[in-house]
């Protein structure tokens, strides 16, 4: 029986820009994350969290902005947005207008 190790590398500002999301790498079993071709951490998803570095605020990052799309999504759905509907303004020129006529 083989037992097989899942590794996953990350690149400081590259997920980000090869639109990978950090989502897909939680359950490996090591990630590493590298910083100007250093190794700046290495661990699991959990102990990374919790050291709180690069891995963390990168995951932090990721997430704000899932949950920003998200919101932008229900606003979306449910037209909650304000102003999406305002009220009708008199408008004195128009008004004017239609009045000289």
């Amino acid at each position: 029986m083989s037992a097989t190790l899942s590794v996953v590398i990350i690149v400081k500002n590259e997920a980000a820009r090869l639109g990978a999301t950090l989502e897909s790498v939680r359950f490996a079993d090591e990630i590493i994350v590298l910083d100007q071709g250093r190794i700046a951490e290495r661990g699991t998803h959990g102990q990374l969290l919790a050291s709180g570095g690069l891995y963390a605020s990168m995951w932090n990052r990721q997430r704000e902005a899932q949950e920003a799309r998200e919101r932008l999504a229900r606003i979306d759905d449910d037209n909650e947005a304000p102003n999406r509907e305002p009220p009708p303004v008199d408008d004195v020129l128009v008004t004017s207008a239609a009045a000289a006529e």
